[in-house]
């Protein structure tokens, strides 16, 4: 697996060159309009930079049940373990932000856009559009459709995916959790991420 190292102020000012010329607003504050302006101070400088790093701890759990094992390995989800040091790095691409979770048995990239007033994730072929909320305590993202391969899934089969942040003094807690309706929970992950 490819090591990503926390970089410095040379590799931000990369990072904003990759950014088209007149483009200044980020993606979350796209996304979110006023309500940026609502998130915690910490969380409102990381979007608002134009890409960046973090240091996370992280626990990871999963479902018990040999099905729910099978796909989440097969969802690329990472293993199971009560704490582990997941490094964050976050690229703008135009007006797509790309985001790369490096775990230590797996890297987890995707890419994130707007469309129609929603967020759009994408991993491999797998699109999901969530509803982001923002308030003065963080944000509750939570999924609201999906399209393999640009096609919709119907809801019977279609993940569903909630995340909450909450803003704390050097960073933020985070709480991710993926479900499948015939299925329930298959994983989740929580911890803190600090920006570098």
């Amino acid at each position: 697996m490819r090591s990503l190292a926390l970089c410095g102020g040379g590799r931000r000012a990369e990072l904003r060159r990759a950014r088209p010329e007149g483009l200044d607003v980020q993606l979350y504050q796209r996304l979110l309009g006023a309500s940026f302006e609502r998130l915690p101070s910490v969380l409102r400088r990381f979007h608002a930079q134009g890409g960046g790093e973090a240091e996370c701890t992280f626990a990871v759990r999963r479902h018990a049940g040999p099905l729910h094992g099978i796909v989440a390995r097969a969802a690329g989800l990472p293993a199971v373990t009560p704490s582990t040091r997941v490094v964050l790095h976050v690229r703008v691409d135009g007006e797509r932000e790309v985001w790369t979770r490096v775990f230590p048995d797996r890297e987890l990239r995707t890419a994130q856009w707007l469309e129609r007033g929603r967020l759009i994730e994408q991993a491999g072929p797998l699109q999901v559009a969530f509803d982001v909320a923002a308030d003065e305590s963080g944000m509750r993202i939570t999924s609201r459709g999906c399209r393999v391969f640009g096609v919709p899934l119907p809801r019977a089969f279609a993940p569903a995916v909630t995340a909450i942040v909450h803003g704390v003094a050097n960073g933020w807690k985070v709480e991710v959790s993926i479900a499948l309706p015939l299925l329930g929970t298959i994983g989740a992950y929580s911890g803190t991420v600090v920006p570098a």
